[in-house]
């Protein structure tokens, strides 16, 4: 371990976190075992949703049509009950179908945020829309009324305000400016939701979800609408209709990948030296192409893939629905998890959430990520790199792309502690 030559004694684990950090804090922490934990590696997979995907998998007759989606829609309402939600393969294919029926002329504006991905660009350079890159606060990761209102002229026609790992602190003052401007919101949900604070807005907005893999919610694949008011309702509901299914293949090897992934990380601590079963098996979905990448190459090129664009399955409705059970568990288990994190890292951060992963700066997020992993902790990028060619107007959302790296929360609090001390052990020898 360092030690500071003044004062004898070894430097924190906030020392050696890249700014913006607040108060130092030191870690005593015991090693517990520990298996794969992963924030993109089926995160959200486990013996029940296991077997609902074996349980329908033999069911191939229940793949495309059947209850199971009337079901999801019903109980999602639950949650929103003002709205109506309209299902499809993807996140990214549902902003599609909402910037389509919103109508909007070519080179429109939409703002979004620089700190995301390529799944939020492609949709609206797919419509011919004017894309303007908002820069983030540091600590919250998302925008801010203050970087979105210098970028709001006439041609400005909708706004996605998304929710970064969960977090999205100045919802209500962003959308009471978007309100002044008469500006759509589209709120992007995909990293996950406080619901309660949803159900206390009273301006309305299109809110977006996504179920991938790697999301709070996850069937593997799925996207999701809630829109309030007759008129984009009955639009979105003649896209649904018309929508394309995936094929029979395309669901099976959804199916199978959950208690693949499953037996993965419950046997990945357990073989001889390197050589698990867990890995092994991990290496076989890989080498076998059994979940396509996220991005198509075509989408890597920021392009519309219209072999993306398909309708919401019964089979992975199904998925979801035994999800849903569940859900409010794992939101408290990684609330604990996240309170840790916040303890250790940044305790007096301005939001207190379960976030879908928790995000850390340190000086080299590769190092780290690589070190980690050899230890099966494998940490996300969540985004290594940001959107917009012209880094120097998002200068904050360019920094911290080259610094972030994004744990995992769906950890017991033991676990989540052997994160960190991993984390403080390998920045010691920087």
């Amino acid at each position: 371990m360092e030690i500071c030559k003044k004062t004898n004694e070894a430097r924190p684990f906030s020392h050696f976190l890249a700014s913006p950090i607040r108060k130092p804090i030191t870690i005593n922490i015991q090693s517990p075992y520990i298996r794969m934990l992963s924030t993109d590696f089926a995160p959200n997979e486990n013996r029940q949703s296991a077997f609902a995907a074996l349980h329908i998998l033999f069911a191939p007759w229940q793949y495309h049509r059947g209850k199971h989606l009337t079901r999801l829609r019903t109980r999602m309402k639950k949650y929103l009950p003002k709205s109506d939600f309209y299902f499809f393969i993807s996140g990214r294919v549902a902003l599609y179908k909402a910037l389509e029926v919103l109508e909007l002329q070519k080179n429109d504006e939409v703002i979004v945020t620089a700190f995301t991905c390529e799944a939020v660009v492609i949709p609206a350079q797919a419509h011919g829309l004017k894309l303007r890159f908002a820069d983030i606060d540091p600590y919250t990761y998302t925008m801010s009324p203050e970087t979105i209102e210098p970028l709001i002229n006439k041609r400005t026609k909708v706004l996605v305000l998304q929710h970064t790992y969960g977090i999205c602190p100045a919802r209500t003052q962003i959308i009471a400016l978007c309100r002044k401007h008469n500006i759509t919101v589209i709120e992007d949900l995909a990293h996950g939701w406080q619901i309660k604070e949803l159900q206390r807005s009273s301006y309305r907005t299109i809110k977006m979800f996504s179920f991938g893999r790697s999301k709070a919610l996850s069937s593997i694949y799925g996207g999701a609408l809630a829109v309030t008011g007759p008129t984009l309702g009955e639009k979105l509901k003649r896209c649904e209709k018309t929508m394309r299914m995936p094929s029979a293949f395309f669901i099976m090897r959804a199916l199978l990948y959950v208690p693949l992934a499953t037996l993965s990380k419950h046997l990945y601590g357990v073989g001889i030296g390197r050589i698990t079963l867990g890995k092994l098996i991990h290496r076989l979905i890989k080498l076998t192409r059994l979940i396509p990448n996220e991005l198509s190459a075509k989408e890597k090129q920021l392009k519309w893939d219209m072999q993306g664009n398909l309708g919401y399955p019964n089979a992975l409705a199904h998925l979801l629905l035994k999800a849903l059970p569940i859900f409010d568990r794992n939101r408290a288990k990684r609330l604990s998890a996240c309170a840790i994190y916040d303890h250790k890292s940044l305790p007096d951060r301005p939001y207190k959430a379960a976030l879908s992963r928790y995000p850390i700066r340190v000086r080299n997020p590769d190092k780290v990520a690589s070190s980690l992993a050899k230890k099966n902790i494998y940490v996300g990028r969540w985004y290594r790199r940001i959107q917009g060619s012209r880094h120097k107007d998002t200068p904050v959302a360019a920094q911290t792309s080259s610094q972030i790296i994004n744990l995992p929360t769906l950890v017991t609090k033991s676990q989540a502690k052997e994160i960190l001390r991993q984390i403080d052990q390998i920045c010691q020898k920087e």
